[in-house]
């Protein structure tokens, strides 16, 4: 069966999977509605959490201080240093997020940042799922994975992109065993259509 000419954005949904992890390996600027974000790395992360912020799923998960603070972490300019410096940064972040609020909304914002971070998480593994006990943070799965397999140190993996991080670590699971089973987000364009033809058979 031709999946791709049979299933309607099956196809596009491929090419832009691809694009996008190709565009993950280049120093192409990105942006939430005109506001200036850099690519979300496992310190971003770290921040985040420690922060207690969500990551966004829909346009009404966050608040607008949550969205601003949110982008000020993902900021080219972000820095935690106090300093004059940074306290401009800072006030010109503020009021590049208030015309962005003003020219999209606070709705609209939210739909980008689920965007981004969707796409960021495009890659990573599965959740196990159910209660498991931890001994480390999962940040430090990643790091462990990625320092033992490439000898990079500490700083560089915190500051790889994730999209980047989880690519890599798809290809040493394929590389190491190439029977292991992955899955891409353009799968679910093919699922989908498959369970509406099996569905479509039955009541036929």
């Amino acid at each position: 069966m031709n999946f791709f000419g049979e299933i309607p954005g099956y196809r596009e949904a491929i090419e832009r999977e691809a694009t996008g992890r190709e565009s993950a390996f280049l120093s192409i600027p990105e942006f939430i509605c005109g506001v200036p974000v850099s690519a979300l790395t496992l310190r971003h992360v770290a921040f985040i959490s420690q922060l207690s912020l969500r990551m966004p799923t829909d346009a009404n998960d966050l608040s607008s201080e949550e969205l601003e603070l949110l982008l000020w972490i993902l900021s080219p300019d972000y820095s935690s240093r106090k300093s004059i410096a940074r306290t401009f940064k800072r006030f010109r972040h503020t009021l590049r997020f208030s015309f962005s609020r003003f020219r999209h909304g606070r709705q609209q914002i939210g739909v980008a940042l689920a965007v981004y971070f969707a796409d960021a998480f495009a890659d990573s593994p599965p959740s196990s799922g159910g209660f498991q006990v931890q001994y480390n943070s999962w940040i430090a799965n990643h790091v462990d994975a990625l320092s033992s397999e490439y000898s990079w140190p500490l700083e560089e993996v915190l500051s790889l992109p994730v999209k980047v991080a989880f690519q890599l670590e798809r290809a040493t699971a394929k590389r190491y065993n190439p029977k292991a089973i992955l899955f891409n987000n353009s799968d679910k364009v093919r699922l989908d259509w498959l369970r509406k033809k099996n569905a479509e058979r039955i009541n036929n």
